[in-house]
């Protein structure tokens, strides 16, 4: 029979290279206070980690007379601590080390320049007890070491006495906010031999009810008298017991990073003072081009911080350990724990787990060296599995976390688009647009295939794609004016089409050496030295968008991001209204051009058009022959010179037949191709329909649709590492 085995947590590695990389994506989403705690939580448990593993640093933690000092001596096994009635009587903090070799970093670390040598004894070895300053002591410095210390410990073993075992700074500052360290405390109740039998147990019990309630419910209780002895058998025991499992550190880690998870989790929006998390910066209009369009959709001053929170997760907040200087549950500032770097680089000894800890964009796009979400549904913490060896972390989302587009984007998001390119085609002209190129379809097929007769005046009518600046090329004077031209109007840099590409600073292309042929940058070049005719796509001359447009297109923006954000956090919804908002004044340049370029195609001319040009004026020849053979035949009439044979067809003569078949064939041939161009025209206009749908839909997508997708993604890799964090297996 196969036995089953339960399955491991991850490892401590997976667990901060997770938070690190959570407080990475939270940067400028949630408070800044909760991601600076977190990080620090993670410095600090990276250096602990590089230090001594074989020895458990415990602290004696109490109220002023509970009887610290004298619990630390007793278990010392000699005075090492001045005991009195004078309070407070501890003023700094001082270690007993039993086997104390190689505890000098840690104790360095933890800042303790009192260290002394307790009275051997096996089952302790590897402990370093600290007698700490009175939590509830009139000189703040008191204080402030403790929250410090509480902060680092390995182990904290609580001394409290039968007079103030339920002070309320103690339940409220200490042991209820750090509930989730329940794995690495002890609460002594000290100074029982001043109670009577039956009292003992009584207070014991009363005790145990209070820490209960805390949320203290494995946390052993127990009583002791420093005087007397009695009860100090079974401390040692405990204490021994932790001390040779060496897992006191790790235990005391673990539960600093799932409390500063939970944090993350429940973390309110930034300061209305930080920059909103997707801002983008916007491409300046072209100066000296036509009149800018615009679809005036700005972005409202809204951010993560104007949800005022919104609903969080189900869990409820659960606070750390109390910070030097600040109020227990606070982030952790002061000397004993400087930040890590802004950028989120690991901590001293915290692995990097496949960049966890690198920069993350602005723009809420892909983050570098941060393994993708996979666009779980949001609001769902994604499974994930951990791997990892000592000095290497990694996270690798499970099966659930790669599923392909979360919810939101997979279902709702698609919604929104149609409705969006719907709008945005609106805006830009598209019905103007598409209407121009089935009449100028028309226009140039008339003007290429009319009757050469006639065919000029319809040259004096506006061309429809020309007032609308459509499939015009933009002059150029050289290759450098050229590629600033093709960069102006494409946004890219590059070689503009005809164009041949630039060889290295100094050299001409075509000479020797550059492997480019003489003839081709002549022929590029043009006879005199000129830059040939290149097809440079500017801004068009549709007409800007009216009022009631710019409203629909800021309609359809605002809807794509509520529907995205329903059910998320306040925060995280806040960041995703902002992502949907935060490229819109590129939607005006970026829509316009992509019209100029999609409906720049329908500028072609169709082969046939040439065709039926070449035959036209063949016909017109042939009329024209017909006409100057009458010419001929009426001079030698006029002149009175013998007419020459004149051949007939039946009883029409040849010139005749030339002169009316080449204009009734002309005539015949241009109103066969107007009706072609009728149709093509039609054709044409819904095949640049659809294009252009196509190209504004692609616009609205990198610009839209894009950002809120990243920012779910964000989001919900954002969760999948939390989890993993607090993942308490």
């Amino acid at each position: 029979m196969k036995l089953l085995r339960r399955k491991e947590g991850p490892s401590l590695d997976t667990r901060l290279a997770a938070l690190l990389e959570a407080a990475s994506l939270a940067e400028g989403r949630l408070s800044e206070e909760a991601v600076s705690s977190a990080r620090a939580v993670a410095e600090r448990a990276g250096a602990r980690r590089t230090l001594s593993l074989d020895h458990t640093v415990a602290a004696l933690a109490g109220a002023t007379g509970s009887g610290k000092s004298s619990l630390y001596n007793a278990l010392a096994g000699t005075d090492l601590a001045a005991v009195g009635v004078v309070r407070p009587t501890t003023a700094a903090a001082q270690a007993a080390l039993w086997d104390g070799d190689g505890a000098g970093p840690l104790l360095d670390w933890l800042d303790i320049p009192q260290r002394h040598s307790a009275t051997p004894v096996s089952d302790l070895s590897g402990l370093v007890l600290l007698d700490l300053p009175d939590h509830d002591s009139i000189r703040l410095s008191h204080r402030l070491e403790v929250d410090r210390l509480v902060e680092m410990v390995d182990l904290l073993v609580w001394v409290v006495d039968p007079q103030k075992y339920a002070d309320a700074a103690l339940h409220e500052r200490y042991l209820r906010p750090l509930a989730a360290h329940r794995g690495v405390m002890l609460v002594v109740l000290n100074q029982a031999d001043r109670l009577p039998g039956p009292a003992v147990d009584r207070c014991l019990a009363d005790l145990r009810r209070l820490l209960d309630e805390d949320g203290l419910t494995d946390v052993p209780a127990l009583a002791v008298s420093a005087r007397t002895g009695t009860g100090l058998g079974r401390l040692r025991e405990l204490l021994g017991d932790r001390v040779a499992r060496r897992k006191s550190w790790s235990v005391r880690l673990t539960a600093d990073i799932a409390t500063a998870a939970a944090q993350l989790a429940t973390a309110g929006p930034p300061s209305p003072q930080a920059p909103p998390p997707a801002e983008r910066a916007t491409h300046p209009a072209q100066a000296g081009g036509p009149e800018e369009r615009t679809l005036d959709v700005s972005p409202p001053p809204e951010g993560p911080s104007a949800s005022g929170g919104g609903a969080q997760t189900g869990e409820q907040p659960t606070a750390g350990p109390p910070a030097r200087g600040k109020a227990p549950g606070a982030p952790a500032t002061g000397d004993a724990t400087p930040r890590v770097p802004a950028a989120g680089g690991a901590a001293p000894g915290v692995p990097a787990a496949g960049g966890a800890t690198s920069g993350v964009s602005a723009a809420g796009g892909a983050t570098p060296g941060v393994p993708a979400a996979g666009r779980a549904m949001p609001g769902v913490l994604a499974g994930g599995r951990a791997s990892s060896a000592r000095g290497q972390a990694a996270v690798e989302p499970s099966g659930a976390g790669k599923a392909a587009p979360s919810a939101l984007a997979g279902e709702r998001v698609p919604g929104m688009e149609r409705a969006l390119t719907a709008a945005l085609s609106e805006a830009a002209g598209v019905p103007l647009v598409v209407a121009a190129v089935a009449k100028g379809h028309r226009h140039r097929a008339v003007v290429a295939t009319g009757w050469p007769v006639t065919r000029w005046v319809r040259k004096l009518r506006p061309d429809p794609l020309r007032r609308l600046r459509i499939g015009i090329a933009a002059p150029v004077s050289g290759p450098g004016e050229a590629r600033r031209a093709h960069a102006a109007a494409t946004g890219r840099h590059g070689e503009p089409p005809g164009l041949p590409p630039a060889g290295r600073p100094g050299e001409q292309p075509g000479a020797p050496g550059t492997g480019r042929a003489d003839a081709g940058a002549g022929a590029a070049r043009g006879h005199a030295g000129q830059v040939p005719r290149i097809e440079i796509v500017g801004r068009t001359s549709v007409p800007a968008a009216s009022a009631v447009q710019k409203a629909k297109v800021d309609t359809a923006i605002r809807d794509v991001g509520e529907t995205a954000a329903e059910g998320l956090p306040g925060p995280w919804a806040a960041a995703v209204r902002q992502a949907a908002r935060s490229r819109s004044q590129e939607l005006a340049d970026q829509v316009d051009r992509a019209v100029a370029t999609t409906s720049a195609r329908a500028t072609r001319r169709p082969r046939w058009w040439g065709m039926v040009n070449g035959l036209q004026w063949l016909v017109f020849a042939v009329m024209l022959a017909g006409a100057l053979w009458l010419g001929v035949l009426f001079a030698m009439d006029y002149l009175r010179l013998p007419q020459p044979p004149l051949p007939t067809v039946g009883e029409v003569p040849w010139p005749t037949v030339l002169l009316a078949g080449g204009a009734l064939l002309g005539v015949l041939i241009a109103l066969l191709s107007r009706l072609a161009a009728w149709a093509g025209g039609r054709r044409r206009a819904r095949r640049t329909a659809r294009a252009l749908r196509a190209a504004i839909g692609q616009v609205s997508d990198d610009l839209v649709l894009a950002p809120v997708r990243a920012e779910l993604d964000r989001y919900a890799r954002f969760t999948e590492l939390l989890a993993l964090a607090r993942d308490r297996r």
